[in-house]
């Protein structure tokens, strides 16, 4: 079973900067990069600047969902789930990562 062990909220913005490519990596043949970095707050990047964005280490393993014990999810309360999707729920006043299924 799947346990959710910390929450840590994200601030929308913080002084670190981290430089990000601003072109796709290629997988196949070596491309330069260096003219094409940029200086980008990662906190930014990851929270669209709002709040209510959170990390989450994981304890146990989910096959059906790929994640497994030690990993870090960032969840995004402000996102409505479709179906399919990876979702932290609260199940009886407990939380656990589930993949969301539609309503019936």
């Amino acid at each position: 079973m799947i346990k959710l062990t910390e929450f840590k909220p994200l601030s929308p913005h913080s002084e670190n900067r981290l430089l990000m490519a601003t072109v796709a990596v290629p997988a196949g043949e070596p491309q330069d990069i260096e003219s094409q970095l940029e200086e980008i707050d990662f906190n930014e990047y990851l929270t669209g600047g709002e709040n209510g964005v959170f990390l989450i280490n994981v304890s146990g393993d989910s096959m059906e969902a790929e994640i497994f014990h030690g990993d870090l999810l960032v969840v995004n309360r402000n996102l409505q789930p479709k179906a399919g999707e990876t979702v932290v729920a609260c199940v009886n006043g407990a939380y656990t990562v589930k993949i969301s299924a539609p309503c019936r």
